[in-house]
């Protein structure tokens, strides 16, 4: 996962999320998509109203393989 120190350990069957908000970013890993946000969350000290602009994105997947992300359609 890019250059970010995680933020947790990896344990079996999580996938590695990088997250960020207000121009903070951190990487993570947990077992699905809601929860990566929820950790996040709780992590960057978001407030209620700025859960809106909480961004997540799947980096690694659960096998250790690397997810590529593209606009290209």
């Amino acid at each position: 996962m890019e250059d970010i120190k995680p933020i947790n350990e990896k344990t079996e069957g999580d996938c590695g999320y990088v997250a960020g908000y207000n121009n903070r970013k951190i990487a993570l890993y947990a077992r699905s998509l809601s929860a990566a946000k929820d950790l996040a969350v709780a992590h960057l000290k978001v407030p209620k109203k700025g859960l809106g602009l909480v961004w997540v994105n799947l980096a690694e997947r659960a096998d250790g393989g690397t997810v590529l992300q593209s606009t290209a359609i």
